[in-house]
């Protein structure tokens, strides 16, 4: 029970409220997949409470989303779900609606005497058990340094471990490599069709480009060789270049290709 308390406490010092309807807020949230919990109604095990998400909690009270039922002295409403905001984690959901009024045992308390307005904060919490819903009241929360009061409810339900599941695809350097590597791939076997059936290029020949291909080999080598080998061994000192083994052309190799 502290730890609701202190989540919903932290929660209500930062809050913004939504510019969104609370329909809209839920059918935005995490790409909609609380959507399906517009509408839900629950009650408490005792009967005493009645909650529900961007609906009328008691169809005898329009806009009222959440209502203490009282038959002798009347229901209470202690929150509008047209009045809202909302704060989301992983895997939970407070959801506090204003416009509740406060009752007078509430004023009673001395925590609870500057109370403007009453407000209900309900944690929706994940827990993979429940398929219709757990509703209950955590009772009245004083927010302290004279700021006033508020009921504290709690609703599992299995819809919010939706929430803790990652929604994020690949990142964008991800996608990027990708295209990239598509479109060189692209490049690769158009070309070497071009240069095989149009220009009638067999071999190395038949890969696009190839001469700026082969220039900027021989570039890396000479890097190579002048960082890591300091010039020694294996080039040719008069030119710096790398000759080819046995002094070979690209035409003396060209029988070993098949036609």
């Amino acid at each position: 029970m502290k730890l609701l308390i202190s989540i919903a406490f932290l929660s209500s010092m930062a809050h913004i409220v939504c510019s969104l309807s609370c329909e809209q807020y839920f059918n935005n949230l995490e790409k909609g997949i609380l959507k399906d919990l517009i509408g839900l109604k629950v009650k408490d095990s005792s009967g005493q409470f009645a909650f529900g998400l961007c609906s009328d909690a008691d169809s005898s009270l329009a806009g009222a989303g959440l209502v203490q039922l009282d038959k002798a002295a009347g229901n209470r409403v202690l929150g509008r779900w047209g009045q809202f905001y909302a704060t989301a984690g992983r895997g939970w959901v407070e959801l506090v609606y204003m416009g509740g009024k406060a009752s007078a045992e509430d004023l009673a308390d001395g925590n609870c005497s500057s109370t403007v307005g009453w407000s209900a904060h309900t944690m929706l919490i994940c827990d993979a058990t429940e398929r219709s819903g757990s509703f209950r009241y955590i009772g009245r929360v004083a927010m302290g340094n004279g700021s006033g009061c508020y009921s504290l409810f709690e609703l599992l339900h299995r819809r919010l471990c939706s929430l803790e599941q990652p929604q994020g695809g690949l990142p964008a350097s991800a996608i990027a490599l990708i295209v990239l590597l598509s479109l060189f791939i692209s490049y690769l076997l158009i070309g070497a069709a071009i240069q095989r059936f149009v220009f009638k290029r067999r071999g190395l020949e038949s890969i696009p480009n190839y001469t700026v291909w082969r220039r900027f080999g021989d570039c890396l080598a000479d890097g190579c060789d002048f960082v890591c080998r300091s010039g020694g061994g294996g080039g040719d000192s008069s030119n710096g270049r790398y000759q080819q083994v046995g002094g070979l052309s690209d035409e003396d190799d060209e029988h070993l290709i098949s036609g």
